[in-house]
């Protein structure tokens, strides 16, 4: 079966995906296509919706150096592959290159399919998304599985229509997870492991001439955006244990004091009740009960939050903070800081 891919390999997922479609001999591909430095930053600038990026000159750098990982990898493992870079998918000449093909298989490319490209390939686009469709349409769904607080994450293969996420699912891989440990570091490794099977699956339902899947059930469909700085900001006053816990998990969480500290929140996270809960009832929710050199423990509306914490701007002090002698000297010092309330 001529297949073509387009991998969005800047990211992990999309890299992994291009390494394990390679893999799957049900697919014989020809063509790698991905996105330019230009593309890439069109689509990060319209997500986390800014008109220029913090630094982008350090994004093309990056982006010059997976890209040329890739190549080195593509020309050990694959040297019969074409590997191709272009700025737009649908741009004539990438949709005369897919219409020579049987289909096309991709997976975090950063652009939207226009209908010609839909349309090129003999039996149509495949996506692969990384959560367990129809919920969590859109943006990030790895964070969003664990922000909304999904009860299990997961990888599907879809057709690809012109609404995002939205068409027939092929094959479905369902990752369950304990909702008090998983973080969103694990779920995407999680994610990248299960590709390799979704992969195999989607295979197995196509033939020579149609691909069988089935309809979404739209009742039970998700969808979210970029995650946005608004959407990490913990509110103590106001959420509960059980939305600050997601939040935390779910990756770059924070919380400002009242007098102007900003905290970057970080996993393990745990809600309990201790003895002194009584005593504790006329606390105001926020309350930084007790700071110690890396952990928290916060009053919360209905329980003792206990977490991993960062002040911003200690970023100079990474080094110390990655050395375990430093940090064992540091937590016999006593810190000495009046209460703080985490607005």
């Amino acid at each position: 079966m001529k297949t073509i891919v387009y991998g969005g390999h800047l990211s992990k997922f999309g890299l992994a995906f291009i390494k394990a479609v390679l893999r799957e001999q049900k697919f014989e591909v020809n063509t790698v296509f991905i996105a330019s430095a230009d593309r890439w930053i069109k689509f990060v600038r319209k997500l986390k919706r800014v008109d220029q990026l913090p630094n982008e000159s350090r994004f093309k750098k990056t982006y010059q150096k997976q890209t040329a990982e890739l190549e080195v990898w593509l020309s050990t493992n694959y040297s019969q592959l074409s590997l191709m870079t272009i700025d737009s998918a649908n741009e004539d000449a990438s949709i005369g290159h897919a219409a020579t093909s049987d289909i096309i298989l991709t997976a975090a490319f950063p652009e939207i399919f226009s209908n010609a490209v839909l349309r090129a390939p003999r039996l149509g686009v495949i996506n692969f998304h990384p959560s367990y469709l129809p919920r969590c349409r859109g943006a990030h769904p790895i964070y969003w599985t664990i922000a909304s607080r999904e009860a299990f994450g997961g990888v599907t293969s879809h057709l690809m229509t012109r609404k995002i996420d939205a068409g027939p699912i092929i094959a479905r891989v369902k990752i369950p997870f304990d909702a008090e440990q998983i973080t969103y570091t694990k779920l995407y490794r999680r994610a990248i492991e299960a590709l390799p099977k979704v992969i195999c699956l989607t295979g197995e339902k196509i033939d020579h001439d149609r691909i069988s899947s089935f309809l979404q059930e739209e009742s039970e469909a998700t969808f979210f955006r970029e995650n946005q700085r608004e959407d990490q900001y913990v509110q103590w006053k106001t959420e509960d244990e059980s939305i600050i816990e997601a939040k935390v998990r779910a990756g770059g969480a924070f919380s400002v004091s009242s007098e102007g500290r900003e905290y970057l929140l970080f996993p393990p996270v745990h809600c309990v009740v201790n003895s002194d809960q009584d005593a504790l009832l006329d606390e105001p929710a926020g309350v930084i009960l007790e700071r110690k050199t890396q952990t928290l423990r916060i009053k919360g509306k209905k329980s003792i939050v206990e977490l991993n914490y960062r002040l911003a701007g200690n970023e100079k002090w990474s080094y110390y903070w990655n050395n375990f002698w430093f940090r064992l000297v540091l937590s016999r010092l006593p810190i000495f800081a009046k209460r703080e309330l985490l607005l």
